[in-house]
Formats: C-alpha cells, sequence, structure tokens
C-alpha cells in the first residue's frame, strides 16, 4: 500500500503489545498471570496506552515525513526473542 500511495501518502501501521488497558481486565488474568507476562518481555513492564499515542502523533507530525512503509512493535520488547 505504501508502494501504491507514495510519494502523496505515506502509510505506516502501529502493532501494539500488551497495553495496560480496561480491555485487559476482560481476560480475567490474576495477578500472577500480569506479572508472568511482565516478567516475559525484556523492560519488565506492560505498555502504557500514552506511549502508543505517541508514536501515532509522531507519525502524524512533519518530523515523520520520511517515514513510510513500516511497521513499528511497541511492546516493551516482548516480540524481541
Amino acid at each position: 500500500l505504501a508502494r501504491l500511495l507514495a510519494p502523496g501518502i505515506r502509510v505506516n501501521a502501529i502493532a501494539p503489545g500488551s497495553v495496560r488497558t480496561h480491555w485487559l481486565k476482560t481476560w480475567h488474568l490474576s495477578q500472577s498471570d500480569i506479572e508472568h507476562l511482565k516478567s516475559s518481555v525484556l523492560l519488565k513492564r506492560l505498555v502504557e496506552p500514552e506511549e502508543i499515542a505517541w508514536a501515532v502523533a509522531f507519525l502524524l507530525s512533519p518530523a515523520a515525513r520520511s517515514v513510510t512503509g513500516q511497521t513499528w512493535v511497541i511492546d516493551a520488547g516482548m516480540t524481541f526473542h
């Protein structure tokens, strides 16, 4: 899609990991489950919603005018393994 729409439109995606939102609570995870999840990622924490919003804001800003065709994984290092 980025190739098709360039140069007029930039196309990027954000792939979040486990984000600390009300939706996470619908999984009915115990505190032990959450601690296990946090311990399994490199940064030892869940992603905060604001961190996703900051990435979106950056990609929408003029500072990202050279960024296209990218998928940003924001998961505190979950997929690093």
